[in-house]
């Protein structure tokens, strides 16, 4: 992202806030995330699936606490495009309609990945797979140039178990060039645009993921060397809580070793899957808050990090009682806020770290 995008960006997030930020009951100064976000430079967000926007509290706390949105499902392959020729936006349109007057910016995801395709692009002859990639980042970028600054470009090339690429329809189909060529047609698309490359498992101290992080950066230093364009890295950040786990302890190495590639950092799709805890709430919310503040307290002291998106702002809505249900069967606690939308111990931990850190010096330009 160019200097005057980045200042465009922020300067979003502060209408937006400012737009938005109205009181809920929780004392000052933390009646906003994304205005104590912007204090330090950075930005706040969350994702937002469609089905969220028929309840008006929920959008109030969005507009609230986040000053960027990136649409959960709207923008994937298999929403936009379902059948040869059918092109279908309205679930985007109705996110941007409903926010985009308050200022709200918005984040593109995702433009290459290896789930939620249609059908009728995993049943296509590989030699057309290509221009079917190409006509897709051609069009998406396209038609949204100018009104989404930011786009995870390529989500999750690296494998499962952090040994290389992974093997994907697109890496099968393409090879590993697949990734330069995506890059470089969503430039095409879009001059100004944040491009991003975004994957999950790279924030702890676990043996796959510092295999996964070497993977990355030789994947980084590749296209580098390939010249294609490349602003920012995304840390997807679904943390997994136990005891003991997880830490952090290497991640501030690696995050020096991005920005001294020259790229900007920003996580995601930040949320912490309780599964492995015990039933206790209260046990479940001290664990998580800890959490919540070890990860922000590195995140604060590196200056490559613009901001930070949540995968839901609520427990509410979170992905993770379909996709990971406990085996207690009680709902799942990843969030901030609450399923009746109020603070937890979680967003104590948040506007904790951010009220009292300083921010770090911004890399030069």
């Amino acid at each position: 992202m160019l200097a005057a995008d980045a200042a465009l960006l922020l300067s979003g997030c502060a209408q937006a806030t400012e737009n938005g930020a109205h009181s809920t009951g929780v004392p000052q100064p933390c009646s906003s995330l994304s205005l104590l976000a912007l204090r330090r430079h950075w930005f706040w967000g969350s994702s937002i699936d469609r089905q969220a926007l028929g309840d008006a509290d929920m959008v109030q706390l969005m507009k609230t606490h986040a000053a960027v949105l990136v649409p959960e499902n709207a923008l994937k392959w298999e929403v936009v495009n379902p059948r040869p020729g059918v092109r279908d936006l309205s679930d985007f349109a109705a996110l941007e309609a409903r926010f985009g007057p308050s200022g709200m910016r918005f984040r593109g995801h995702p433009l290459v990945w290896h789930e939620q395709l249609p059908s009728w692009l995993k049943k296509a002859a590989p030699t057309t797979l290509r221009e079917h990639l190409h006509q897709h980042i051609t069009w998406l970028v396209g038609v949204h140039r100018g009104r989404i600054q930011s786009w995870d470009v390529v989500n999750e090339p690296l494998a499962q178990d952090g040994r290389g690429l992974r093997a994907s329809l697109w890496f099968h189909g393409l090879g590993p060039g697949y990734i330069a060529e995506a890059l470089r047609w969503a430039r095409a698309a879009d001059p100004h645009a944040q491009l991003v490359i975004n994957d999950y498992g790279l924030e702890a101290d676990d043996s796959v993921s510092l295999l996964k992080r070497k993977s990355l950066l030789n994947l980084v230093r590749d296209l580098q060397r390939q010249g294609a364009p490349l602003d920012a890295i995304g840390l997807q950040a679904h943390l997994r809580a136990s005891a003991e786990q997880p830490t952090f302890k290497t991640l501030p190495a690696f995050l020096a070793e991005l920005r001294g590639l020259g790229l900007k950092i920003m996580i995601t799709e930040f949320d912490i899957n309780d599964h492995d805890l015990p039933s206790s709430v209260a046990q479940r919310d001290r664990r998580i808050a800890q959490i919540y503040s070890d990860f922000l307290s590195v995140l604060v002291a590196e200056p490559g990090v613009e901001g930070i998106v949540q995968w839901g702002m609520s427990d509410r809505y979170t992905w993770l009682n379909q996709l990971a249900p406990r085996r207690d069967q009680t709902p799942q606690r990843p969030l901030p806020f609450d399923q009746a939308l109020q603070p937890k111990p979680e967003f104590s931990a948040i506007c904790g770290v951010l009220i009292n850190s300083t921010s770090p010096p911004r890399p030069s330009k």
